[in-house]
């Protein structure tokens, strides 16, 4: 996209992201490709538990077929073409979390009228992007079961308990699409960084499958 300040005019491809894309990247692969294609994909239309959106750039001798989403909101499971789709994978689904929950955080500071920071129940829905860093209090957080109400929403109080803990490094790799055992190498941080930084196996599938 345009980077902030590029309105009204684009600050040039030293400085945009867009520009460095469309001035750059794109006529050097067309100096030995005769198609380039792009398409922005999101990893929870393939089956991951997780919202998570990529770029792929690919080149070659023919245009690929890119591929269709399998999976979407539960109650809007037909896409354009018609085609059903299958629900998303949920976090909670992914994680087992067995009547605890699953919260994001995020930043609020346009509304001087509520709290700083904002949360939101993500168990039922592909969590947030998964980050390469574990940066404050980020979160997700998961909410343990004795502190969700009877009707599985979680309490006011909940929000500020010391009992709520961000989401460990498996459960990371769980959320990315990868199986429970998979064997990350090094510390906390660095396998965290590897997990962040990866490319979810099912989405990573379908476009090599394209």
């Amino acid at each position: 996209t345009h980077r902030e300040g590029c309105d009204p005019v684009c600050l040039g491809p030293e400085l945009c992201p867009a520009a460095y894309l469309d001035h750059v990247i794109f006529p050097e692969l067309l100096r030995f490709f005769e198609c380039v294609d792009m398409r922005l994909l999101n990893a929870s239309s393939y089956g991951v538990p997780q919202r998570r959106h990529r770029l792929f750039v690919v080149a070659g001798p023919s245009r690929i077929t890119w591929p269709e989403p399998t999976h979407g909101k539960p109650t809007d499971q037909i896409d354009l073409w018609g085609q059903r789709l299958l629900p998303w994978v949920t976090a909670g689904e992914a994680l087992g979390l067995n009547g605890a929950r699953l919260i994001g955080g995020g930043r609020n500071d346009s509304d001087p009228n509520r709290s700083p920071r904002t949360y939101r129940d993500l168990t039922d829905e592909p969590c947030t992007t998964i980050a390469a860093a574990q940066i404050g209090n980020a979160g997700p957080w998961v909410v343990p079961s004795d502190e969700v109400d009877a009707v599985g929403a979680i309490t006011p109080d909940s929000l500020g308990s010391t009992s709520k803990r961000t989401i460990s490094v498996e459960e990371c790799s769980i959320i990315q699409g990868f199986p429970k055992d998979y064997p990350w190498v090094g510390g906390k941080g660095s396998r965290r960084a590897q997990i962040g930084n990866a490319v979810p196996p099912a989405l990573a599938s379908a476009v090599a499958g394209s």
